[in-house]
């Protein structure tokens, strides 16, 4: 994945489908989802949530299939080592560059932020 120039411009009216864990974690999108519109000029669509129990397979399988299902991925941090190390994961170093961009990393817990972020 390559960074664009302008990457407001390039994600203007795109649409992005998240998977995440189920249950309180999918909540997020729908709260923000017009701030994100808003803000991102993205619109959220279907939000697919798994189970525990079902998590780590549908995950594996969206990625070794490259079906393209979806486009933002919600980690739980112990696979994170196993999905990079598989090349599933797109590191986003290129993205810290862009001006403007600020992730606030600066309230995450330092062990937290260092183990899982760097």
């Amino acid at each position: 994945m390559d960074t664009p120039d302008d990457p407001d411009s390039a994600v203007d009216e795109s649409s992005i489908t998240p998977v995440i864990d189920g249950g309180h974690d999918i909540r997020p999108f729908g709260w923000f989802n017009d701030s994100i519109r808003e803000e991102a000029g993205v619109e959220v669509g279907e939000i697919n949530g798994f189970g525990f129990t079902s998590f780590f397979s549908k995950y594996v399988t969206g990625f070794t299939s490259n079906s393209g299902a979806f486009d933002l991925v919600n980690v739980y941090p112990q696979y994170i080592g196993t999905f990079a190390a598989n090349g599933h994961l797109t590191p986003l170093d290129d993205t810290m560059e862009i001006d403007r961009w600020d992730p606030q990393f600066d309230d995450m817990l330092k062990p937290f932020r260092q183990m899982y972020t760097q």
